[in-house]
């Protein structure tokens, strides 16, 4: 089976068991703080810090696979080297904790997978670099040993083992520097109510080890037009991510998930109606920041490699402005592969991991003057 069915399998998977793991009801002690509060004292001064801090940054989704190399790429010790050099002042680590750690309630991580999660980490803050590590595609489906086939059907379950998760990463990382920001999850999908709740056990558990630690909490599918109903936890140490993919016809041109993309092949980028489409998302997301004095932060844009180089070029500029017109910053999707499935993924990302340099016009369109 090759690289990019086993891709397209893990999507569909992922579509599926992150819409289970929402879909759960916890017990009322756990939603005894979730009262809607429209204005409120807002985030503390030190998630505003930490969300300007955030500044420039670069999605690091190596780690991102059911297992390493599934889609193409290893981590390589250079990379962080390579970032830190060119200026990018954040990295996003995108993980799937879920994948290695054991499979029971305990959700014990898989030490030696952790340690080269610890490697990656330590080396960007002694950078100086803040680091988002973020948990994306909550799977108990994917490899899961058959004697644990109730983790397949009961919810209660999974979410029991989703909140053990970030229990054990947070004890985990209680001692680093407060430049690493933990990301409770990449786009959750289901019910919000059931997000909120679920959202707010994790919280809880990470507040348990890391009382002051600066967490980044997002609506449904990482939507700006979801939210109006996401419910923060009663906690002032937060940033809420959003993510932008539009105009989606230019962005996930020929990308095998999304229906229609064929059509949208050889697009162009960006006339006036996509600019306003583009800024239409940053618009909503600093409003809703404005009305509930919390941080938001930009935590992934990006267009597939399908599309001409010199139109990416220019649809990472025209996001990258628009968003620091309105004081935001971002992360650009990816370092090395936006999951376009190729193999080699040469040609995927803003760096060419075969030739070992960039792609000069989409990294000046992130970075150059």
């Amino acid at each position: 089976m090759s690289a990019g069915v086993r891709f397209v399998i893990c999507v569909v998977l992922w579509l599926f068991t992150t819409d289970l793991f929402a879909q759960v009801t916890l017990e009322p002690a756990a939603t005894a703080n979730l009262a809607a509060k429209p204005v409120g004292p807002g985030a503390s001064r030190k998630a505003w810090a930490a969300a300007a801090a955030l500044s420039r940054g670069i999605n690091l989704s190596v780690y991102a696979a059911p297992r390493e190399g599934d889609w193409g790429l290893r981590m390589d010790s250079r990379w962080v080297d390579t970032l830190a050099q060119e200026g990018f002042r954040s990295v996003r680590l995108a993980v799937r904790w879920s994948n290695h750690a054991a499979p029971g309630l305990n959700a014990t991580l898989d030490e030696a997978f952790a340690q080269r999660i610890d490697r990656v980490i330590d080396a960007c803050l002694a950078r100086e670099q803040t680091v988002v590590l973020a948990m994306i595609f909550y799977n108990q489906l994917d490899d899961m040993p058959l004697a644990d086939a109730e983790l397949r059907v009961d919810p209660q379950v999974v979410r029991a083992r989703f909140v053990a998760l970030w229990r054990n990463i947070a004890q985990r990382y209680a001692g680093r520097s407060d430049r690493l920001l933990f990301e409770l999850y990449n786009a959750p999908r289901g019910d919000a109510q059931r997000w909120n709740e679920l959202s707010a056990s994790a919280l809880a558990a990470v507040r348990r080890s890391n009382p002051g630690r600066v967490v980044v909490i997002a609506p449904l599918l990482n939507d700006p037009a979801a939210l109006p109903q996401l419910v923060l936890p009663d906690d002032r140490n937060l940033i809420v991510a959003f993510h932008n993919r539009n105009p989606r016809e230019f962005a996930d041109q020929g990308l095998p998930w999304a229906q229609g993309s064929g059509k949208w092949l050889g697009m162009d980028c960006c006339d006036a109606e996509q600019r306003d489409k583009l800024a239409a998302n940053i618009i909503l997301a600093k409003a809703w920041s404005d009305q509930h004095r919390y941080p938001v932060w930009l935590g992934s844009f990006g267009a597939a490699s399908t599309a001409p180089m010199a139109s990416r070029a220019r649809y990472l500029r025209a996001m990258r402005d628009t968003a620091e017109a309105h004081g935001i910053s971002w992360a650009h999707t990816d370092f090395a592969s936006n999951f376009n499935v190729r193999e080699p993924p040469e040609d995927s990302g803003i760096y060419d991991v075969v030739k070992r340099q960039w792609h000069p016009v989409l990294r000046d369109a992130l970075l150059g003057p």
